[in-house]
C-alpha cells in the first residue's frame, strides 16, 4: 500500500460540502468548488498512469496588508488561497472509498510539482488496513493474541491505545456518499450545474467508450 494515500496515518474526514442558507439556498464555497473541481478532472481521466499537475491555488485575489511602525508604513499583498494538501488527499480519499477499478493518487513529481495520478486498484487505502475517523473522547484499543507457553492457553493482551479515533465505519461511508450526493446540481463546473455523482459512477471502461464514440462522431 502506497503511504502517499493516508491522511494522518489513514483518519478520513467527512466533509459536508454543501452549505444551506437559512432560506433553503444551497451552495459550495471556493475552496470546496475546487477541491472537487480537481476530482471531477480525475475521475475523468482515461487510463492507469494519467496524471496532471495541480494548481494549489483556487481563487486568484489578494488582500492588501498594512504595516505599521514607529519608522514607517509599509504595505503588501498577502494571498492566502492556496489549498491545503492534506484537505485534496482527503477528498481524493473520499472518491477512491467508491471506485472499483482505479484510485486518485496526490504526489509530488520528480519536479517537484503536486500531480493527481490515476493507479491501479490494487492500490487501494482500504485493503488490510482499518480506516479511522476523528472523535473527541473516543479510543480504540489494539489487542493481540498471546501464547502461554506453559499452559498453552491463547490470551488476549491490548497492545496501542488510540487517543481520539474511531474506526471509519460503513455508516460512515454511507454518509460520504450522501454528501457528494449533495452536491448534484449544486457544484457548477465551467458555469453549468453538474451531477457530481455521475462522475463518481463512471468506470475506466465507460470513459473509455465515451472517448471512443466522440472520435467515431468527429469521422462520422
Amino acid at each position: 500500500m502506497n503511504k502517499n494515500y493516508l491522511v494522518n496515518d489513514g483518519v478520513i474526514k467527512l466533509v459536508d460540502f454543501v452549505s444551506v442558507s437559512s432560506k433553503g439556498k444551497k451552495s459550495i464555497n471556493a475552496k470546496n468548488s475546487y477541491l472537487l473541481a480537481l476530482a471531477v478532472k480525475a475521475l475523468s481521466q482515461k487510463s492507469i498512469g494519467c496524471n496532471f499537475v495541480v494548481d494549489t491555488e483556487y481563487k486568484h485575489d489578494a488582500v492588501r496588508l498594512t504595516n505599521k511602525t514607529v519608522c514607517h508604513n509599509s504595505r503588501y499583498d498577502k494571498n492566502s488561497n492556496t489549498i491545503n494538501t492534506k484537505d485534496l488527499v482527503n477528498v481524493l480519499n473520499l472518491v477512491n472509498l467508491f471506485l472499483e477499478d482505479r484510485q486518485l493518487l496526490c504526489r509530488k513529481n520528480n519536479n517537484q510539482n503536486l500531480i493527481i495520478q490515476i493507479v491501479r486498484p490494487e492500490a487501494a487505502l482500504i485493503i488490510g488496513k482499518s480506516l479511522y475517523k476523528r472523535v473527541k473522547n473516543a479510543s480504540i484499543i489494539t489487542t493481540v493474541e498471546c501464547f502461554d507457553l506453559v499452559t498453552n492457553e491463547v490470551t488476549e493482551e491490548d497492545e496501542k491505545t488510540k487517543q481520539g479515533l474511531a474506526f471509519f465505519t460503513e455508516d460512515d461511508k454511507k454518509q460520504a456518499l450522501e454528501n457528494f450526493k449533495a452536491c448534484d446540481n449544486v457544484l457548477e463546473l465551467d458555469g453549468k450545474k453538474i451531477v457530481f455523482t455521475d462522475f463518481l459512477s463512471l468506470t475506466l471502461k465507460d470513459l473509455e467508450e465515451i472517448k471512443n464514440n466522440k472520435k467515431s462522431e468527429k469521422t462520422a
